[in-house]
């Protein structure tokens, strides 16, 4: 008897009803065609089904609310990237084999069922890009300690982040793009599998009562982190003095970006060697830029605009052979526009340097900038008269 089907990458438009008749199926593939209408509810009496992938389709509908009565031995379940709504199915955490749930970038709408955490064996949980609202459920991190990777973006999630103190294998958690609120909180910090937290683009702020309570302290401990978005969060706080001591050296991109963050940038964010981009822009930052970002060898992205940077623009930023982007405008930097930067040309796509107090000509190097693709030096103080070599460009 037939156990596995694999049609993904074709052109199908549906799934006939006479699939219902494979009563020994165990593998069901249909990534990647042309589905259409609601799925059959021939498929889910395929009670013998452990995967079902349905992927990448135009699938109508919503989902039986008994599906794991109908599918008692399910363990990968993906519907994503399909057109399916309504709520999810109530009664989810009855699929107690369920190890893969993948249903985000669809139009489902209500809560998350509390008893999806009830699922031991998940390790995936994707409901990102749906019209999902409420609160993540409470026992989520504790319920589900096999848990690997959480995406919930781009939802309608309000309430708290809960407690995941239990996940504590999770790798991924991607929450951004909802209207969470809170402080972020501390039991994050044991995750020591943490690879990457997005939590951007909420209403997140940071416990600032002691240096001790400061997520931006305690994450410190996440010597596994690479990917930290925390930006657009009203903060309301005061960045780190010692930034690169409490992250960790394997941190490749940062972004605290619109959090109302005031201090300084110090100098021991030279200590990020492996950062390929940070953005730090749209704050309230002070002081001058850190000549210490030479040190960040295989940085390409650096936002610094719409602070209140002071000081010249340190010609250290020239050792940085990867920048691609270098966007600094909107600050109160003052001096000459370092020659040294049309050394950058292999790499330097967009030179932002506008709206800032800047003197002088404008270095005849930067005309040999032959790949950018984005130049603003405006709202300066700069002289003097245009090379014939910005012809080149």
């Amino acid at each position: 008897m037939l156990k596995a089907i694999y049609l993904d990458n074709n052109k199908f438009t549906e799934i006939p009803k006479e699939m219902g008749f494979l009563d020994q199926l165990e593998d069901l593939y249909m990534q990647f065609n042309a589905l259409k209408g609601p799925l059959p509810m021939a498929v889910f009496n395929i009670s013998t089904l452990t995967t079902l992938t349905v992927y990448k389709n135009s699938l109508i509908g919503s989902i039986p609310d008994n599906i794991c009565q109908h599918l008692p031995n399910i363990q990968v379940l993906h519907l994503g990237s399909n057109q399916f709504s309504g709520p999810l199915p109530s009664k989810l955490g009855q699929c107690k084999g369920l190890g893969i749930l993948l249903m985000g970038e669809n139009n489902f709408t209500g809560t998350i069922p509390k008893n999806i955490g009830n699922l031991t064996q998940l390790t995936a949980l994707y409901l990102g890009f749906n019209n999902l609202t409420g609160s993540l459920p409470a026992n989520i991190g504790l319920g589900v300690p096999n848990l690997k990777f959480l995406y919930a973006a781009s939802n309608n999630f309000s309430g708290g982040i809960p407690n995941f103190s239990n996940a504590s294998k999770l790798i991924k958690l991607d929450m951004k793009r909802n209207s969470l609120t809170g402080f972020i909180p501390s039991t994050l910090c044991p995750l020591r599998n943490l690879q990457w937290l997005s939590l951007n683009h909420n209403n997140l702020t940071i416990d600032t009562s002691t240096p001790e309570a400061s997520i931006l302290s305690c994450l410190a401990s996440l010597r596994n982190l690479t990917t930290l978005y925390l930006g657009n969060n009203p903060f309301n706080g005061t960045l780190p003095v010692s930034l690169g001591k409490y992250f960790s050296p394997s941190l490749q991109y940062l972004d605290l970006s619109s959090c109302n963050l005031r201090g300084s940038i110090h100098m021991d964010i030279g200590n990020l060697s492996s950062l390929i981009a940070l953005a730090l822009d749209k704050n309230q930052l002070s002081g001058t830029i850190p000549t210490s970002l030479e040190r960040l060898r295989n940085l390409q992205v650096l936002y610094l605009n719409n602070n209140r940077l002071q000081g010249f623009i340190p010609s250290e930023l020239c050792q940085l052979e990867n920048l691609a982007y270098a966007v600094l405008d909107g600050n109160q930097l003052s001096g000459p526009i370092p020659s040294c930067l049309g050394t950058l040309a292999v790499a330097l796509r967009s030179l932002s340097l506008g709206s800032n107090l800047l003197t002088s000509t404008i270095p005849s190097t930067l005309w040999g900038l032959a790949d950018i693709l984005y130049l603003n030096l405006s709202f300066n103080s700069l002289i003097g008269s245009l090379s014939e070599d910005v012809g080149k460009l």
